[in-house]
């Protein structure tokens, strides 16, 4: 997807510092997403980790299609691969079940089907294998983020779109 323009207004400066690549600090605050819209409702924003407690809320009562949502872009992470980032013996049971829970509960083709049909795009972070790439396209992701931009061109290019 081409890069939007810059709004009428906006110096170079000013695009630093409010446009969609906030901190990740920053994206978990729900006040900071909100006042960026509000400096400028052309800037695309993410779900912070507020709305998407909200979006999951929504989603498994069946009222998200019901709910105007200002966000254009979703970008989470997979939490199966922590199970590949720390040694398996170190994670404790407790563990385990947050992160399949979390895994149950965001990563559903239903939710990414619905979020793309509004416009809505979506995007899976860190992803290094082609299990998880194929992962992510078969759930519905629009994109993914990886380490190895070379190993993800080569499975797009076997992928069947």
């Amino acid at each position: 997807m081409p890069a939007r323009a810059a709004p009428a207004g906006l110096d170079k400066q000013t695009r630093l510092t409010i446009g969609v690549g906030e901190s990740k600090r920053d994206c978990l605050s729900a006040a900071v997403c909100l006042s960026r819209f509000l400096q400028n409702a052309d800037i695309p924003i993410i779900f912070c980790l507020q709305r998407v407690l909200l979006l999951l809320g929504l989603f498994y009562t069946g009222l998200l299609p019901f709910i105007p949502f200002k966000e254009e872009f979703l970008e989470i992470p997979m939490p199966s691969i922590i199970l590949k980032l720390k040694e398996p013996q170190k994670i404790t049971r407790s563990q385990k079940f947050v992160i399949w829970l979390a895994d149950t509960l965001l990563m559903r083709k239903a939710l990414f089907d619905h979020l793309t049909a509004r416009g809505i795009q979506v995007y899976i972070w860190v992803l290094n294998e082609e299990q998880e790439y194929k992962r992510a396209f078969d759930l519905g992701a629009t994109g993914v983020m990886t380490d190895y931009p070379t190993k993800l061109k080569e499975f797009l290019h076997n992928y069947p779109a």
